[in-house]
């Protein structure tokens, strides 16, 4: 049976709606500036940290939403 969430669990909720949203823009704004074929000809050594970074977007975003399944159900 699914039981009301505490008022800890709607906080940690809406974080990590807040989490996810930040994540999500920082990815997209990644993604769109390693679609750009003259960040590779102008940033070429900025390529393995925004690799890292997006990595770690990646790897945030998935235990978020992985958290936010939990307090979700």
């Amino acid at each position: 049976p699914k039981t009301k969430a505490s008022y800890k669990d709607r906080r940690e909720l809406d974080a990590i709606t807040r989490k996810i949203e930040v994540l999500e823009k920082k990815q997209e704004a990644l993604h769109q500036q390693l679609a750009d074929p003259e960040f590779y000809q102008n940033h070429s050594t900025e390529l393995p940290a925004l690799q890292q970074n997006l990595n770690e977007i990646e790897k945030d975003l998935k235990q978020a939403y992985a958290r936010w399944e939990e307090l979700e159900s």
